[in-house]
């Protein structure tokens, strides 16, 4: 586990912001596909009544019931661009803006597009040695039966030399 954002950002002039900077969207790797959220709200009357509504943009079909639970977890998320949104309500039950983190989650590695060429590749390689071992079969056999044939093509002049000695 490993923490890769803490609730604040810096825009390009370097001052601090709650909002994410268009140019800067996480990437993670593949292997990072389980994620936990976890937020909070400011509102310090009854912060244990405080209650969050969450969505994943591109994974959850619609917002959260409200909860107090204040985590998220997402299991096994598939490569794509996400865009985690949560938004928070007090006792009085004044909703809060909601908060947004955008992040994506890279293709495997045989998803690249050199991965793909040298799977092409190898699979033209492969058909090619199956073709080739199939020929050789088939020139063997054809040798072979070659052989046979001039063999029982010789028994048989030899039969007829008998026969004609014996006449």
């Amino acid at each position: 586990d490993s923490t890769i954002f803490y609730g604040i950002y810096k825009n390009k002039k370097g001052f601090k912001t709650l909002t994410q900077p268009i140019h800067v969207v996480y990437k993670l790797d593949n292997d990072q596909n389980n994620l936990k959220f976890e937020f909070g709200a400011t509102s310090y009357e009854a912060p244990n009544l405080n209650q969050y509504s969450y969505f994943l943009e591109g994974f959850d079909s619609d917002w959260s019931g409200w909860s107090t639970d204040n985590k998220k977890e997402y299991t096994n998320v598939e490569a794509g661009k996400y865009t985690f949104k949560v938004k928070a309500r007090d006792l009085y039950n004044n909703e809060s803006s909601i908060a947004s983190f955008s992040f994506s989650i890279n293709n495997p590695w045989y998803y690249k597009p050199w991965a793909i060429v040298m799977f092409v590749f190898a699979a033209l390689v492969l058909i090619r040695i199956i073709i080739s071992i199939y020929t050789y079969r088939l020139r063997v056999t054809q040798h072979n039966l070659e052989e046979l044939v001039e063999n029982k093509t010789m028994e048989v002049l030899e039969k007829k030399k008998q026969i004609e000695e014996q006449n």
